[in-house]
């Protein structure tokens, strides 16, 4: 059931789980009282999505929504919030509420055009924080039709569009094996905002 929102203007979060192969999945919860404040964990397995958006008063869709999918999740949030995930259950928190995700097996991130391969990883849903190893992320790029590939062994979520990959190759190329890259030691990927002030909408993305 949905959490009936008293004051419009705050800001919530709705977190949704559903099989990410159309078999289901398995979910095991539990109250940490280990840790100080206690948490709640909850254990995924057997290939599952997590979707996390802010429904809009207009119904239209989050354009900041993420989806994140792997084959095992642990996911750890405030007590009770996640006590019941099974599949198509729904739940609503405020968004600064602490949402960490550790993910496991054929990640896959996605959020806008953007999107974040790994076989391992661990996303903070408040911070806009993630850290993935052996990873790929392709993002499109500004009067470009195709997007640019960065394959590193660690790449580091900064911020909403902003990472740095350790290790790393870069390159324009669609094929699996390219005919040219760029390696470094460190790569940084941000989109900025150009010329906000003299432009009708704000400026452009470089």
């Amino acid at each position: 059931q949905g959490l009936i929102l008293e004051t419009p203007n705050s800001v919530m979060r709705r977190v949704r789980v559903s099989s990410r192969t159309g078999s289901p999945f398995s979910v095991r919860t539990e109250r940490s009282t280990t840790s100080t404040p206690a948490e709640q964990i909850a254990m995924l397995t057997g290939g599952v999505k997590l979707n996390i958006d802010s429904p809009t008063a207009d119904g239209r869709p989050d354009p900041k929504a993420l989806e994140l999918a792997a084959d095992n999740m642990v996911v750890w949030t405030e007590p009770t919030d996640i006590d019941n995930l099974a599949a198509g259950a729904e739940r609503f928190q405020t968004r600064d509420t602490p949402l960490q995700i550790y993910l496991e097996g054929n990640i896959v991130v996605r959020q806008g055009d953007t999107v974040l391969r790994a076989a391992r990883g661990f996303y903070d849903a408040r911070d806009k924080r993630a850290l993935m190893t052996d990873a790929e992320l392709r993002v499109s790029m500004a009067k470009s039709d195709v997007p640019l590939r960065v394959r590193a062994g660690r790449i580091r979520q900064l911020g909403e569009k902003s990472f740095h990959a350790q290790q790393a190759w870069m390159t324009g190329s669609k094929f699996g094996k390219p005919g040219y890259r760029l390696e470094a030691n460190d790569i940084f990927y941000e989109e900025r905002v150009v010329n906000p002030w003299v432009h009708s909408n704000g400026g452009w993305v470089d």
